[in-house]
């Protein structure tokens, strides 16, 4: 075998080898860059949306609260057509004070007209409000900004005016975490002058109007997202919303461009170093496997070849061939483990899921906070629409604590298997751990009808253990008894102190565990048959994994319909 022979040789291995890789990394780079990129655009459009809706919901219920008091002074100051004054001003004043209104201007047509407030006779001064408009901003040159709610009540004619102060609507534009360090929203009027602040110091917006392109898309009465500079100018993602019920203004939502596209950056690093520490293996082993390759070829060489298009089909698990001579026994084993790094890059591809499940935490974050502003503002509403509301909230805030749960399942399991899980040990009480567990379940298992007891030593128990996986362990065998345990039964959760180790044990007296299924139980992604809620198979895998990186052990004993016992040991 000649030296031009050899080359060729190594040059078809570094060609089946490093083309695919290559082909399959870049377009599997592009594919999760782009939605990446897509996901991150979309979700500051999210955030500007989500800022509307709460702005046009709170005027809204200023305009609702306005008619509401024109209705209480007819139903409590008129008699006979005619409004009592005195109670129709004490009925004002209490109103101002309990909205935080600064002027106030109220026409009963013919009966009564009524003023209060420093600046209230300039209320009626005001333009004619337009389609769909619930408030009018006060010009962007006034040295305190307002804005003012018009509300015509039932009563033939009558007509109520109302002047805030823009700190009314101005806690709704705080930057939200999702935005990031650089990111922001705020409101501007049909102008493009500032209403609310800016975070950022800028001329823009104060001696003349934002002249950026997203803005003067926006007051096109557009809504969208797009790449741009804003009003300093700086490179951000641009989130923006049209806001007829104002006039015309828009709301705007921003992040810089460099920070909110860093995981591409990152990814984009890891991709590359990974590449190229593949290719130099790649190259290394190719010219090694050339050299060393034998005359003697023809029907071994033949079998590896086969090998190699089973292993382009996909099949990575299949033996390699290792008869013949030394040097064909050689190139097997070497391609055997060209075949093992294939299916390790594999495996990485199989991980950007769980690149996808972190990204994922930022609109389950956006949601739980729309739930916990509904919720907040439940109070608002009658009962007729609290009690239809809020089974509804429940429901999604009960799916986002699932959906949540998930995501952490799989990004634990992300660290696992990429070894950058690490314990994070240091001395803590167990029994008031266990308190602090007992506290958590109780009120669940009460809920569903289960006795839930403890048997823990009186003595106190002091460890040097991971504290939050210990405690991530012991719920998910306390949550995984709570679900297959019927109501009526009874779960106990037993703590031992051994010579060198703590034994903890939970025992339901649910339906228990088939035998063919106790071997499998703590298998990645194994779920029971009978399991019927959506759940991702991880729990008892990951509880596993942190027993044994304590240097503990865990299993399960149960037999069908006697209940399930599982233990597991950490070292004091």
């Amino acid at each position: 075998m000649n030296w031009s022979f050899r080359t060729r040789i190594s040059f078809l291995l570094i060609a089946l080898v490093l083309i695919p890789s290559i082909v399959l990394g870049t377009l599997g780079y592009w594919t999760s860059s782009d939605v990446i990129r897509k996901e991150t655009i979309r979700s500051v459009g999210m955030v500007a949306n989500n800022k509307k809706e709460l702005l046009v919901f709170r005027l809204h219920r200023q305009k609702e609260r306005a008619v509401e008091f024109l209705d209480s002074i007819v139903s409590t100051c008129m008699q006979a057509g005619t409004v009592n004054q005195l109670c129709a001003q004490r009925l004002l004043a209490s109103f101002m004070e309990t909205d935080s209104i600064l002027d106030a201007d109220i026409i009963f047509p013919g009966v009564i007209s009524l003023h209060r407030g420093p600046h209230a006779d300039t209320l009626r001064n005001h333009p004619p409000f337009i389609s769909q408009q619930l408030a009018q901003f006060s010009s962007h040159s006034a040295n305190k900004l307002t804005y003012i709610v018009e509300a015509k009540g039932h009563t033939q004619g009558s007509l109520i005016s109302l002047r805030y102060n823009i700190q009314k609507i101005e806690e709704i534009f705080t930057a939200p975490l999702e935005l990031g360090a650089t990111g922001e929203t705020f409101l501007v009027d049909a102008q493009g002058f500032f209403l609310t602040k800016s975070r950022f110091p800028s001329h823009q917006g104060h001696s003349h109007p934002i002249d950026a392109r997203p803005m003067i898309a926006c007051l096109s009465h557009h809504d969208s997202e797009m790449l741009a500079g804003d009003y300093r100018p700086e490179p951000v993602i641009h989130g923006f919303r049209f806001v007829p019920e104002i006039g015309g203004g828009c709301i705007m939502a921003h992040i810089q461009q460099k920070e909110a596209f860093l995981p591409l950056k990152n990814l984009r690093s890891k991709i590359f170093l990974s590449a190229l520490a593949f290719a130099i293996l790649a190259v290394s082993l190719s010219f090694w496997i050339a050299d060393r390759f034998a005359a003697q070829f023809t029907r071994p060489l033949t079998k590896l070849v086969e090998r190699m298009k089973a292993a382009q089909a996909g099949d990575l698990d299949s033996p390699v061939f290792m008869g013949g001579p030394k040097e064909i026994a050689l190139l097997g084993r070497g391609f055997s483990d060209l075949a093992s790094q294939l299916k390790q890059s594999i495996e990485l591809r199989d991980d950007f899921v769980a690149i996808v499940s972190h990204d994922l935490k930022n609109p389950l974050a956006l949601l739980s906070l729309n739930a916990s502003l509904m919720e907040k503002n439940l109070g608002q509403l009658g009962d007729e629409a609290k009690l239809s509301l809020m089974p509804k909230i429940e429901s999604m805030r009960r799916h986002l604590a699932r959906m949540n749960e998930m995501v952490c399942s799989v990004l634990d399991l992300t660290a696992i298997r990429s070894g950058n899980f690490k314990l994070l040990r240091e001395p803590f009480n167990v029994n008031a751990l266990i308190a602090e567990i007992m506290d958590t379940f109780r009120p669940l298992m009460a809920e569903k009808g289960i006795v839930f007891k403890d048997e823990v030593t009186t003595h106190e128990i002091v460890a040097s253990l991971d504290r939050g996986r210990t405690l991530q362990v012991l719920s998910n065998l306390l949550g995984n008894a709570l679900k297959f345990t019927p109501s009526g039964g009874e779960v106990t959760l037993q703590v031992v102190e051994k010579e060198k180790e703590i034994q903890f044990l939970v025992r339901d007296s649910g339906p228990g565990i088939p035998p063919e299924e106790l071997e499998r139980i703590f298998e990645r992604f194994h779920r029971l048959k009978r399991e019927r809620d959506f759940s991702s198979g991880l729990g008892l895998y990951i509880a596993k994994e942190f027993v044994r990186a304590h240097g503990g052990k865990i299993w399960v004993e149960s037999e069908v319909g006697m209940g399930s016992r599982f233990y597991f040991t950490l070292p004091l």
